[in-house]
């Protein structure tokens, strides 16, 4: 008998365990990508504070989603100054207005050579479906945002950039940004307590076995 209950409890440690690990994995929101040309190689370089406001467009999936994510490929002498970094409507295929600053970075954090910065957002703005926005680089001193004439990353092709000198399509070249949506694939809570709980009732089911 104590063989028995030895070999309930085992199982239920390892059976509870199991669960946990399950539930947490379905309840960490995984990523997906609305944009992404960070791994293409740059073809150059221009400077946000003399040339910019900078700006890529990029248009919305199919249903809302909220922005999870944003990194932006720069570089810099680690001279002071802010990099602000905000989401912006569409107007006719231009940059329209400001919705939001989703973050900003301290220059000085920024060296030399082009390297990947991760913006820390300070909302996670939702984004209406199937719509075009703008995310639009400006700053007090001359950081450079990377472009690239690789075009084959997601969501990159028949999008556009935006300068000093006008809009333009992204043939010529978009500067270099991922940026992320959860990924619809997440099962949400009520699936994730589902399975849970169908664990569970197992574990009674075994007990009462081993009785």
């Amino acid at each position: 008998m104590q063989k028995m209950k030895k070999l309930y409890e085992t199982s239920s440690v390892y059976l509870i365990k199991t669960l946990v690990v399950a539930g947490l994995a379905l309840a960490t929101s995984a990523e997906a990508q609305i944009y992404d040309n960070l791994g293409a190689t740059p073809s150059g370089a221009d400077p946000v504070g003399s040339f910019g406001p900078l700006y890529d467009s990029f248009t919305s999936p199919g249903t809302s989603t909220p922005i999870t994510s944003l990194q932006i490929a720069l570089e810099g002498d680690n001279s002071a100054g802010t990099l602000t970094v905000g989401l912006y409507g569409d107007s006719s295929t231009a940059p329209g207005g400001l919705i939001t600053t989703l973050g900003t970075i301290n220059d000085t954090t920024i060296g030399g050579g082009v390297n990947d910065y991760t913006v820390s957002l300070l909302s996670n703005p939702v984004l209406a479906a199937s719509t075009r926005y703008w995310i639009g680089l400006s700053d007090t001193d001359d950081v450079v945002w990377s472009w690239s004439s690789d075009t084959s990353g997601t969501g990159v092709a028949g999008e556009f950039f935006a300068n000093q000198n006008g809009v333009f399509p992204n043939a010529d070249g978009p500067y270099q940004m991922d940026l992320n949506g959860p990924s619809s694939s997440v099962p949400d809570a009520g699936s994730t307590a589902s399975i849970l709980g169908l664990g569970f009732a197992g574990l009674l089911a075994l007990r009462r076995k081993l009785a």
